[in-house]
């Protein structure tokens, strides 16, 4: 799919969160004695964003001022992430009791989310966020 905006000083562009290509894959398994095992891949094509494609000096405000390239005409990496999940349940007779881990990120990808420029804008870094996160919880439903 994609998503694209016009505007009259412009004309038609990316929308900035047009992502071409989504998939979402989930996939669960009820084990024994009220396990549960399940899992979740996503992937999407990266966010558009506007590049800088160089600056210059402003003497006057002794700042350096970008040259950005097309609106919306670049994209981030793709975003890949693959999670999984163990539950177990214990059922009482007024209320059930739930233990779970949960692993986000198994693959650790660092998954572009913006980009922080010098302050010259000559280089550029990828900014990343959600490491691996793994997590522990205890859940009471009455």
């Amino acid at each position: 799919s994609q998503s694209r905006r016009t505007r009259p000083e412009e004309g038609e562009f990316r929308f900035q969160f047009d992502q071409t290509h989504i998939l979402n894959a989930i996939v669960a398994k009820e084990l024994t004695e009220n396990w549960t095992i399940s899992s979740s891949l996503r992937y999407t094509t990266g966010n558009a964003f506007t590049p800088i494609r160089g600056a210059v000096f402003d003497s006057d405000d002794d700042v350096f001022r970008p040259i950005q390239g097309g609106l919306n005409s670049d994209r981030y990496s793709g975003f890949l992430s693959w999670d999984i999940r163990l539950d177990k349940k214990w059922v009482f007779d007024t209320w059930i009791m739930s233990f779970y881990i949960d692993i986000q990120n198994v693959l650790n990808r660092k998954n572009t989310e913006t980009l922080n420029y010098s302050f010259d804008y000559s280089q550029s870094e990828q900014v990343s966020f959600i490491p691996i996160l793994p997590t522990v919880g205890l859940k009471g439903e009455f």
